[in-house]
């Protein structure tokens, strides 16, 4: 998808370079990582575009270092599932998250230590309601690593990069293995009220990034 965006940022930047325009990118939440994507990978295209002095990438509640809620997704506690499920007459929720499990671009939005096979196993062999979901594959958490390695090896330039933080009421920023009122083990989502309902400003914002705050939850930052 990289490659796909830069051959459209260099058509931009060809047209805007007869009037001497700048080119800008505003990306809204996994947006983001693709532009980053593109940074990482086609450092020619990112390249021409700076040549302007005034070109920008604004993020806009980009998941930098991952969100929580993706785990929630990915162990049947959101409620994206449960919608996709009502809509479904063919697949109950289980199935739908052994699709999900296999998405690489969401596996690409887990936080640094989910990862990591070794602490899937761990919240399996922990959680209660394992058989409600599915474990992503060591091989598919493996090739989202390489991407988001490959991302955070390539720098950012604070004067080119900007970012629009949100604001909810509660963020989820952890998880934890909790016994329930029988004694049995769950798992437990932590939250934070410095995030915008989907990512916090922790592991949204990039350091050394020059950072707005807007009143709006993660959905709403574009509007």
């Amino acid at each position: 998808e990289a490659v796909r965006l830069a051959g459209e940022i260099d058509k931009a930047v060809r047209r805007a370079a007869k009037a001497e325009h700048p080119v800008s990118i505003i990306a809204h939440s996994m947006g983001g990582l693709l532009a980053r994507a593109l940074i990482a990978t086609q450092r020619a295209v990112w390249d021409r575009m700076c040549k302007h002095p005034e070109a920008r990438l604004i993020m806009l509640g980009t998941p930098n270092q991952g969100s929580y809620c993706i785990s929630r997704v990915l162990t049947g506690r959101d409620s994206l599932i449960k919608k996709l499920a009502l809509l479904d007459m063919k697949h109950e929720p289980v199935d739908l998250l052994g699709i999900v499990s296999e998405y690489p671009g969401l596996l690409e939005l887990l936080p640094e230590n989910l990862l990591d096979y070794a602490e899937w196993q761990k919240l399996s062999q922990a959680d209660s309601k394992r058989d409600e979901w599915h474990l992503p594959t060591a091989a598919a958490l493996q090739d989202a690593r390489r991407v988001r390695d490959r991302i955070a090896g390539s720098p950012l330039d604070p004067a080119r990069v900007f970012y629009v933080a949100g604001h909810a009421p509660a963020t989820p920023s952890g998880m934890d293995i909790q016994p329930d009122d029988d004694g049995k083990a769950r798992i437990v989502f932590l939250a934070t009220p410095e995030g915008d309902g989907r990512v916090p400003w922790k592991t949204g914002i990039p350091e050394g990034a020059k950072t707005w705050y807007a009143p709006a939850a993660h959905g709403k930052k574009p509007q």
